[in-house]
């Protein structure tokens, strides 16, 4: 069980990068605005903590306590 989580995040950590790589050369050439990226990204992270979050609550569970960044 413990495998799929780390396979699921590691699966999702490359579309992640994939996602990142494609925004940077889009916006390089000129092909999307940064305006766009803006709204995209922050909507993607902003869902994420968002979501962190309401299962904290609903878990008492702070789960983004099991996340460390890296300084």
């Amino acid at each position: 069980m413990f495998q799929d989580v780390e396979n699921r995040l590691k699966q999702a950590q490359v579309l992640v990068h994939e996602a990142l790589d494609l925004s940077l050369s889009l916006f390089q050439s000129g092909q999307v605005d940064k305006a766009s990226l803006t709204k995209v990204w922050s909507g993607f992270v902003s869902d994420l903590f968002g979501y962190i979050k309401v299962k904290s609550k609903e878990t008492k569970h702070n789960v983004l306590a099991w996340i460390k960044f890296p300084l």
